[in-house]
């Protein structure tokens, strides 16, 4: 058992609200992201002890999120800030070669009020590059997500 610290990060932002008027700027970094769930059950890769990863991989991010009225929309990218030896891509000859993880999502969204409870109507594009081997499943090259989120009660929202 140890109490050494072996991972850390940091996130800064910036934001502002107004007059049903609003915005979010937030870069982060990750000083190893094997230590994300997610990517910490890629193949080769044992948890919890991770004693198959060999690599220590930062990670950065970027989020912007703005809201003008009842719409909002929202970017949010991560990337693996130098190529991943644990984890592999295939390249463009057909070889295995070290994967460089990024994600990419963008929305947009619609609130309104359905009965007294807040609502809101959501759609999400998703891209990700040499993630195909990230996690127990790998993530899609890319998707698109539709959301529908009710707030039943003051402090309880589902969504589906």
């Amino acid at each position: 058992n140890t109490t050494q610290v072996n991972n850390f990060g940091g996130n800064v932002g910036f934001s502002n609200k107004s007059d049903g008027m609003g915005y979010n700027l937030e870069a982060g970094y990750l000083n190893n992201f094997a230590d994300v769930g997610y990517v910490a059950s890629s193949s080769g890769i044992t948890t919890p002890a991770r004693a198959a990863y060999t690599d220590k991989v930062g990670a950065v991010s970027l989020d912007a999120t703005m809201k003008v009225g009842m719409f909002d929309a929202d970017a949010h990218w991560v990337s693996a800030t130098s190529h991943d030896n644990d984890i592999k891509t295939v390249s463009s000859n057909g070889t295995l070669s070290a994967a460089r993880p990024q994600a990419l999502v963008i929305g947009g969204g619609m609130s309104f009020p359905v009965i007294g409870h807040n609502s809101r109507l959501g759609v999400d594009y998703q891209h990700s590059w040499q993630a195909e081997n990230v996690g127990l499943y790998g993530l899609p090259q890319q998707r698109y997500e539709a959301t529908h989120g009710v707030d039943v009660s003051k402090n309880v929202n589902g969504s589906g």
